[in-house]
């Protein structure tokens, strides 16, 4: 895959590569969810990767990595008993070009990668419009792929 975003991963050493990949083994979330925009009869579909920790060291070092790719969000917890929370996440066609870079590293959540990468080839060529809908199969895979990756989260299989 090469998008517009994978020049900013193009420079990364095998080191580099595989530091992010154990950042998302440990600490990440791959995600793909769907919702229902307002007035619409169909559902859109998001991709997302992102990484969660307390100490926004780690984000600032991803970010570094990753020449700027991603967004961060800082969620303050107002329960003393947690920590506030640094994420980075990317999403679309940056999480495509970040997959790209790192998946061959990914270990312990390699079979989500794996589910992540077939929905990502069931998108179509025609981007989704209020008047046009992804045809019903595509959307049948979809749902597969995601109830798949929901089970592997929940503590399915993930060998």
């Amino acid at each position: 895959m090469n998008n517009k975003w994978t020049s900013k991963l193009a420079d990364l050493s095998e080191t580099d590569k595989n530091w992010l990949a154990s950042a998302i083994d440990f600490e990440g979330c791959i995600d793909i969810s769907e919702f229902y925009p307002q007035r619409r009869q169909y559902g859109e579909f998001r991709t997302r990767i992102s990484v969660g920790v307390t100490d926004k060291v780690l984000v600032d070092r991803i970010v570094e990595l990753t020449n700027g790719l991603g967004s961060i969000y800082h969620r303050i917890r107002m329960n003393g008993h947690y920590k506030d929370v640094w994420e980075w996440s990317v999403s679309a066609l940056q999480a495509e070009a970040f997959l790209d870079a790192i998946s061959p590293y990914v270990i312990a959540k390699q079979k989500q990668m794996d589910l992540f990468k077939k929905f990502i080839s069931t998108k179509s060529q025609i981007r989704p419009c209020p008047n046009r809908h992804l045809p019903d199969d595509i959307i049948r895979e979809r749902h597969k792929l995601i109830a798949e990756l929901r089970s592997l989260k929940k503590g399915g299989n993930n060998e």
